[in-house]
């Protein structure tokens, strides 16, 4: 395992297509959206969840891959809310720690729970509570441009997205890395899991999803080398209709049929006078 040296500020696109990717449940469950901008929303808790599931797929049984926090089962109204698993340190799987103070506990759900080394975790145990914050920060998505919902023909309750294509991002802190043991492997399985985020999530209402871009700003220094926001000011999205490019928001220009698809928007990445201590990573 090697120790994570450097900060990273992430950028994640990925897009809708006729389905609902984050419902409101004190909406009815339409998709989320923001009241003012009525641009869509996808919460951060939705997207962990979505890393918990692939991780729990596609590192089913391996050591320091368990989940900690998982989704309820039952009705519709507590489905997708979290919930922690009581008996995580009682796992026979697990190699339990010898006299399990709070301090002993707290690295034994770091080596052993990816989301708590990862996202952190407020664990109680009948020895205390630890609090551990996580290395990873997960941002809003938030879709490019206004969606407009549709309701389904044969179920006039369920509303979808025709198309939106959504921004997040994502920050990883070296520093809160070394408590918890979040490493160089921990990092490709967060990035990986991004790149293939929908695989294991299809159901219904949401059959039709993707990860589209993936964009990471490597620091040479644990603390970072820059700030976030002027990274993030670098990766710029354009409308695309025929040959023509339009900045968004879209503002003063001809009305433009809605987008329907990917190639509809242009991702752009301006590497001009970068900084040496900074690297740009094209991961998707």
């Amino acid at each position: 395992m090697s120790p994570l040296r450097n900060r990273y500020d992430i950028i994640f696109f990925f897009d809708v297509k006729g389905g609902n990717p984050n419902g409101d449940p004190v909406a009815g469950n339409a998709p989320r959206s923001d009241a003012i901008t009525h641009q869509g929303l996808v919460s951060d808790v939705a997207l962990k969840r979505r890393i918990r599931n692939y991780t729990s797929e596609a590192r089913a049984g391996q050591d320091r891959y368990h989940i900690y926090v998982h989704d309820r089962a039952g009705d519709a109204s507590r489905r997708g809310r979290p919930s922690v698993r009581p008996d995580a340190h009682h796992d026979s799987r697990l190699q339990q720690p010898v006299l399990p103070d709070i301090e002993t506990l707290t690295r034994f759900f770091c080596d052993n729970f990816f989301d708590v080394r990862t996202f952190g975790a407020v664990i109680d145990t009948t020895f205390g509570t630890s609090h551990v914050r996580g290395p990873v920060q997960v941002g809003i998505a938030t879709s490019l441009e206004p969606i407009e919902t549709t309701k389904v023909a044969e179920n006039a309750r369920r509303e979808v997205v025709p198309y939106a294509l959504y921004r997040t991002h994502l920050f990883v802190n070296a520093k809160l890395a070394e408590r918890t043991g979040f490493d160089e492997t921990d990092l490709d399985h967060l990035l990986g899991a991004l790149k293939r985020l929908f695989d294991y999530d299809a159901a219904a209402g949401r059959e039709e999803m993707a990860s589209r871009r993936l964009i990471a700003f490597k620091h040479r220094s644990a603390l970072g080398n820059a700030s976030a926001e002027s990274l993030f000011a670098r990766v710029k999205v354009r409308r695309k209709s025929g040959d023509t490019l339009y900045d968004l928001p879209l503002l003063n220009v001809p009305a433009l049929p809605p987008a329907r698809q990917f190639g509809d928007y242009e991702i752009s990445v301006d590497r001009d006078n970068l900084s040496e201590q900074l690297e740009i990573l094209d991961i998707l």
